[in-house]
């Protein structure tokens, strides 16, 4: 036979709660509705990005990267703006949504065009103004 006390939450005293009772965080409401809007913020900034990065294509998308990794961190030397950040081509690939292969395609053209250099620990943009007119050029044929 079960009592029914047994079937209560916290073990049949009254007025125990468990976890899963419990209204909102310890922060109470309001703080359960701040940070609601602000992941309903976040989210609504993420789907228009990948809705912008949707449409673009591979080379634009690479180009918007390497500009604003040298806008945030390149530091300017002889011959250009240097990157002091090592990345992978898997990770310039998964930093702009393409796969590996395309991200080695377009970086391996820029180094014998000069776009951008790849360097030892980083990258060399000997030319912002030029990697520009790469996200303002029409699509190649």
């Amino acid at each position: 036979m079960i009592f029914p006390a047994a079937r209560r939450p916290g073990g049949g005293r009254p007025g125990a709660r468990t976890g899963a009772e419990r209204p909102f965080p310890r922060g109470g409401p309001e703080f359960t509705r701040g940070i609601l809007r602000e992941l309903t913020k976040l989210t609504i900034a993420l789907t228009r990005k990948l809705a912008d990065a949707r449409g673009q294509r591979v080379d634009v998308r690479i180009a918007q990267l390497f500009l604003a990794l040298s806008a945030r961190m390149g530091k300017e030397v002889d011959g250009g703006v240097e990157i002091p950040l090592q990345l992978s081509r898997q990770e310039i690939a998964d930093l702009v949504g393409t796969t590996v292969e395309s991200a080695i395609r377009v970086m391996s053209r820029w180094g014998r065009e000069g776009l951008v250099v790849t360097r030892e620990k980083g990258f060399l943009v000997p030319s912002r103004e030029k990697l520009a007119t790469v996200i303002e050029s029409p699509a190649e044929p």
